[in-house]
């Protein structure tokens, strides 16, 4: 028999429930009569934040489990769970979802993301999900999918809901309205964490998802799908994760910063590459590395970093004010403790995969250049890690063009005896 979908109201709909780890009905929980109490010496700490977001879901609504949510919040635990209004950013049925995942120092942090589902009665099971992690945004919550409803991402997302998928999307963290910190850029921790634990909230919120998933990324995104491919098995074992599809991305950038220092001269080459660097170091300075990353930095180089740490993407060119390298490094990357240090904030895994892997890029692209992947493919080779790698005739812009072929990938994986 098909699975119905939850009737759903003409208005924005609030519904807060429980992590994916409780295993209480909705409907066997009672009314929390406990007040949630201070914490002490904990007022303005990410903890904190946590713990006042948990605490008043359960407050308004039944309690489930709220020692253990609110004691110790389990990353993919549901904050809230709004249905929007149909139109919402032009999709016909989208809400936002407040969810726990990990900070970039492993501390717990409310993060957001989007729901998409698509129209009609769900398949027996439940719509299957593709995690979509969007390209590069911003480093503050104001360039946000979800803030700016997601209107960037909407031939992609259409895209993958008309082939029958349950799309969720993060924010990435540092992009959510509760983020305590900087979005930590290009980080595959953090964009591994979150990616995994909005799919857990989603499943545990809407019952008209299935536990099957898999991931999609291009760019910044699929460098984060990559990421989450390695952990998601472990991370999320109540759930049944198939695959990732990676298009146009990140990957041994690391290799590319270990290589500048001050002498590289001033060029458009050097100023275009200047916003990546920037973007990057800011996000490192969040994750707390053993460097002291100001230490590389001149006086303009502080200032530089310290203001793309506050814009999106459309003004990085007018944050890093024309600086090439040269203008915001001291001294060298290549230094062993920065290598080091870079290559274990984002450097993307070769090795450790248990799923299908799915590569495209385009050998006209100098945003990411192909040879990156090349290497990244050389290293899988070497890891004895199975991939597919395709190529196409374009530039970063147009790997939108190898979207059918990632469709079709998604499309074995998830229903491989079906195909």
């Amino acid at each position: 028999m098909p699975v119905r979908r939850t009737p759903r109201r003409t208005g924005p709909q609030l519904m807060r429930w429980h992590s994916v780890a409780a295993a209480t009905p909705i409907s066997e929980t009672k009314m929390s009569s406990a007040p949630c109490r201070d914490m002490p010496g904990m007022r303005g700490t990410a903890v904190a934040i946590v713990y006042a977001a948990l605490c008043a879901a359960a407050l308004l609504t039944p309690a489930v489990a709220q020692a253990q949510a609110v004691d110790s919040p389990a990353p993919g635990a549901v904050v809230d769970y709004v249905r929007q209004e149909p139109g919402w950013g032009g999709y016909t049925d989208a809400a936002l979802l407040r969810y726990v995942t990990s900070g970039p120092t492993g501390v717990p942090e409310v993060a957001s993301g989007v729901v998409f589902t698509p129209n009609g009665i769900a398949p027996e099971g439940g719509w299957p999900v593709v995690a979509w992690d969007h390209g590069t945004a911003g480093l503050t919550p104001d360039c946000s999918l979800t803030t700016n409803r997601a209107v960037n991402e909407k031939t992609i997302v259409e895209s993958v809901i008309d082939h029958g998928y349950a799309v969720v999307a993060p924010d990435y963290v540092g992009l959510s309205a509760d983020s305590t910190t900087t979005h930590p850029y290009l980080n595959s921790a953090t964009e591994a964490t979150a990616t995994t634990d909005i799919v857990k909230a989603a499943v545990a919120a809407d019952p008209t998802l299935s536990s099957t998933w898999a991931v999609l990324g291009a760019s910044q995104g699929g460098h984060a799908a990559l990421n989450t491919g390695r952990i998601a098995s472990a991370q999320a074992p109540r759930l049944d994760f198939r695959g990732t599809a990676a298009l146009a991305p990140a990957s041994n950038i690391e290799s590319l910063f270990t290589a500048a220092g001050p002498w590289i001269p001033t060029s458009e080459i050097s100023t275009s590459f200047a916003p990546l660097l920037a973007a990057t170091l800011s996000g490192l300075r969040t994750t707390g590395p053993d460097v002291d990353v100001d230490s590389y930095l001149t006086p303009r180089g502080r200032e530089v970093v310290d203001s793309v740490a506050t814009a999106c993407v459309n003004d990085w060119g007018t944050a890093t004010g024309g600086a090439g390298i040269a203008d915001i490094l001291d001294r060298p990357l290549s230094d062993p403790a920065m290598a080091e240090a870079l290559r274990h904030y984002m450097a993307v895994p070769a090795s450790d995969f248990d799923r299908p892997i799915f590569i495209a890029h385009g050998t006209r692209d100098t945003t990411v250049p192909y040879p990156l992947t090349l290497t990244l493919a050389a290293q899988m080779s070497t890891a004895g890690t199975r991939y597919e790698l395709k190529t196409y005739d374009t530039d970063h812009e147009g790997i939108v063009a190898a979207l059918a072929d990632a469709l079709a990938f998604l499309d074995t994986v998830m229903n491989p005896t079906a195909r």
